[in-house]
């Protein structure tokens, strides 16, 4: 006899409940042998846990049944029916004349599908002229075989030699490409104008100014001789002047030199020791004591030669004259021709 029941302590208990069965008899505990179950000694819990809650008798849900509902299919883009326009679907009235009819759609052909749009061509008389010229000394019977020639091309010539030409689409890209390469740069912005001219301003106001600093640099090289003679001239206490010529390789060489009452200036030939010196000193002569004055120091009477209202002395290498108060002497191992001596009397 199966037993639905198991005893714990001289006690039945269900297996399924485990509640106590009330209704087994005790004869029957008996002859059973009873099963040894180890106690633990419970502890109190708050609440109850969660496994235990969902572990039994789950319902399954019954909403819906698929042995009976089958689960729709998603159809593919491919099968789908395009929704067309509304006004192309409804159909005209018979009595409606305002409006166009509507546009049938021309099948395509093999003949326009095939069609290529080709350039302006040249008249087919310039280019066989063009393909084959014909010299004017030629016999007349060969030109005319070369006339003939060119004539007898076959359609089928003609059409190879048109399509040797570049499509439209080609043209149409060079000439786009053509357009863009000659497209007018953009105007720069009046701020871009502002910063130009005055950065233009400023390089015309510096370089002015760097010329004008290269002028009165250069003027005042050109005038130092004059200034150091002014100098030489307040220092010596007589009225020195610079000589405005000087023969060609000839120029001042060193400083001025100048004690009271005479100035000297040295003229040296570029390259040589070749030179000859301008002396000026204050004195009260006239002429007649400059020609003694030579006659007494050289020994012979001098060469008189008289420019401009001077009177100038010439003695061997040396020439004096007398203006103003003041005694001039050139004097040196230049060779100077008299010519050169007279230049640079007269332009002191």
């Amino acid at each position: 006899m199966k037993q639905d029941f198991v005893i714990i302590n001289g006690r039945a208990y269900s297996p399924v409940t485990g509640l106590p069965v009330e209704e087994v008899a005790t004869t029957s505990a008996e002859h059973v042998a009873p099963i040894q179950v180890q106690t633990h000694k419970t502890v109190k819990q708050r609440g109850t846990a969660v496994g235990s809650l969902h572990k039994a008798n789950t319902q399954h849900a019954t909403t819906l049944n698929r042995r009976h509902v089958k689960q729709p299919q998603a159809k593919p883009l491919a099968s789908r029916v395009k929704k067309t326009s509304h006004s192309i679907d409804t159909p005209q009235h018979v009595a409606v004349r305002r409006f166009s009819t509507k546009p049938v759609a021309q099948p395509v052909t093999s003949s326009t599908a095939r069609t290529i749009d080709r350039p302006a061509e040249q008249h087919p008389v310039v280019r066989r002229a063009a393909a084959q010229p014909i010299a004017v000394k030629q016999p007349r019977a060969q030109r005319l075989a070369q006339t003939q020639a060119v004539t007898s091309q076959t359609p089928l010539q003609k059409q190879s030699t048109n399509l040797a030409l570049k499509p439209s689409s080609v043209l149409k890209n060079e000439a786009i490409s053509e357009a863009l390469a000659r497209e007018i740069a953009p105007q720069p912005s009046r701020r871009q104008k502002k910063q130009r001219r005055s950065v233009g301003r400023w390089v015309s106001l510096a370089s002015t100014g760097v010329a004008v600093m290269l002028l009165g640099g250069y003027f005042t090289y050109l005038s130092m001789p004059n200034i150091s003679v002014r100098v030489a001239a307040v220092q010596s206490g007589i009225d020195a002047k610079y000589p405005g010529y000087a023969p060609n390789g000839y120029s001042l060489r060193g400083p001025i030199a100048f004690k009271d009452g005479e100035v000297t200036m040295k003229f040296a030939y570029v390259g040589s020791d070749l030179q000859y010196t301008v002396r000026q000193e204050k004195s009260s002569w006239d002429s007649s004591a400059v020609k003694e004055y030579i006659t007494e120091k050289s020994g012979t009477a001098p060469a008189t030669t008289t420019v401009d209202g001077l009177t100038l002395y010439t003695s061997g290498a040396e020439t004096s004259w007398v203006n103003g108060g003041i005694l001039y002497h050139i004097e040196g191992d230049a060779v100077l021709s008299g010519e050169q001596i007279r230049k640079i009397a007269t332009s002191m």
